[in-house]
């Protein structure tokens, strides 16, 4: 019987001792699940703020997208007016100085052999402008800025190479 009760008493410490650890590991295993938890929710409020910051980013890229849409188109509306006026002006210009060259002209004109056009009166009279070509310019800008063609330009120069304008080369554009 002695060996029993000993045996009995080893047992309840033993079995003492293993609730103490069960109790003990059991406490740690609820703290790391309070931990995980805690995580999880700070990784849901991150997840969260960077989508947040996702779609007002997106918003921003569609608002400066948006305005420099509006800023090419009234880009082109500026340009589109600039070039009107600079045909506005160029036209006026052009009948002022015909308008000089009718009154100038006339008497030049006659001595000279041509007409007010700036072409001999012995081939078909046409009304345009004569332009002076300046360093750098090309067929189609001049073109371009008379709102004409450049095959145009070349058939009433007679180009033979539109390619080789010179500086101060005159060039009769007609309107």
């Amino acid at each position: 019987m002695l060996i029993s009760g000993c045996l009995t008493l080893v047992d309840d410490s033993t079995i003492g001792e293993q609730r103490a650890d069960t109790d003990t590991i059991k406490a740690e295993v609820y703290r790391l699940r309070d931990q995980v938890t805690e995580m999880r929710q700070s990784l849901s409020k991150l997840e969260e703020e960077i989508q947040s910051m996702k779609s007002v980013r997106g918003d921003e890229i569609k608002d400066s997208k948006n305005r420099l849409d509006e800023l090419e188109r009234n880009l082109k509306t500026v340009e589109s007016s600039h070039d009107q006026m600079k045909r506005e002006i160029i036209d006026d210009l052009a009948r002022k100085i015909e308008k000089l060259g009718g009154v100038m002209g006339t008497a030049s004109g006659r001595a000279s052999g041509k007409n007010s056009s700036g072409r001999s009166e012995g081939k078909k009279t046409e009304r345009g402008y004569e332009h002076v070509v300046k360093q750098g310019e090309t067929l189609s800008e001049i073109a371009t800025a008379y709102n004409v063609t450049p095959g145009v330009i070349i058939k009433v120069n007679n180009l033979s190479n539109p390619n080789s304008l010179r500086v101060g080369q005159k060039l009769f554009i007609p309107e």
